[in-house]
């Protein structure tokens, strides 16, 4: 389940074979939608191509902003072994709107668990950017900067966080709130989830 690189979400119209295969350059920018004036044939096709490989997301510019619903799925997906699709799932509503933070704290989760400490420290970034000034920043960041010491203890961006060796455990951003899911396998998810972190403690 290790994702290791961002993903290509769709080729656009004018993409020479050379730059279709390549990957973004960054984070930030395969999280931005193209322009609607001069791509709205990219707009188009991304649309269909949506529809087409996430059926539930038919269109776009509304389910893809239902939050909830995104994050039952892309947690579904997980379940399910499909990483890959449901982090291209998540990248997506974050493109058509970007002010889903739950969805932001469940790429950051991903990321950690997969031990990905480039893609969480840029998703840190532009999270903490995007909603600076925001409650949910200072809720959330003492959590962001704790995660990242597990991952990195001798980056300076986390030195002053805590301890070495205070126990720290997931906030569980990538769980669904949903009375739908079976408990057992919630309950399953949660141990393998704590045994990850158990594992980053013990190194």
């Amino acid at each position: 389940m290790m994702l290791t690189q961002p993903i290509t979400l769709v080729v656009l119209p004018g993409t020479t074979p050379a730059t279709a295969n390549a990957q973004p350059r960054s984070l930030r920018e395969s999280l931005c939608l193209p322009n609607e004036q001069l791509h709205r044939g990219a707009l188009q096709l991304r649309n269909r191509y949506i529809a087409t490989r996430f059926t539930r997301f038919a269109e776009p510019g509304a389910s893809l902003s239902n939050t909830d619903e995104v994050i039952n799925w892309a947690r579904q997906m997980l379940d399910d072994e499909q990483s890959r699709l449901a982090m291209e799932l998540l990248h997506l509503a974050l493109q058509e709107n970007p002010q889903q933070p739950k969805l932001w704290l469940f790429l950051l989760e991903q990321s950690f668990l997969n031990s990905d400490v480039v893609q969480f420290a840029e998703l840190a970034d532009l999270f903490l950017e995007r909603f600076a000034g925001q409650e949910i920043v200072a809720t959330t960041q003492p959590i962001i900067d704790a995660m990242g010491h597990d991952m990195a203890p001798q980056d300076p961006r986390y030195a002053h966080v805590r301890n070495a060796g205070e126990k720290f455990m997931l906030p569980n951003w990538s769980i669904p709130n949903s009375l739908d899911r079976d408990e057992k396998r919630q309950q399953a998810l949660h141990r393998a989830m704590v045994e990850a972190m158990m594992s980053h403690v013990s190194r």
